[in-house]
């Protein structure tokens, strides 16, 4: 392909790798410390899970390795075949956002 643009791409990527640790350091920097993680562990607040987003992320993941797999079997409708499936992700997305604001507003009632 003649491409000479990969130590640019790569360069790029090892940057936005350490701008990502360095974001998160507070949650890590217990490996760094003499007093071990067990006295740290009270400072790191991480979220916890929800089950909506557990069950929505399993379902984007699905939808994923299916288009995958139906987009190399089929020979034509691409198009189609990515119009549903977006269609689909946008419906996922937009239903969990929707059952997480409804849940914690009635939460925050309670």
């Amino acid at each position: 392909m003649q491409f000479t643009g990969t130590w640019v791409i790569t360069s790029l990527m090892l940057f936005a790798s350490f701008g990502l640790l360095l974001w998160d350091v507070d949650k890590y920097q217990f490996i760094f410390t003499t007093t071990g993680f067990l006295k740290n562990n009270h400072e790191v607040k991480l979220p916890e899970a929800s089950r909506i987003w557990q069950i929505s992320g399993l379902i984007l993941f699905i939808l994923s390795v299916a288009y995958t797999l139906i987009d190399r079997i089929i020979t034509q409708g691409h198009l189609v075949l990515f119009f549903v499936i977006f269609i689909a992700i946008l419906i996922t997305v937009i239903t969990t956002l929707f059952m997480e604001f409804k849940y914690k507003k009635a939460n925050t009632r309670n």
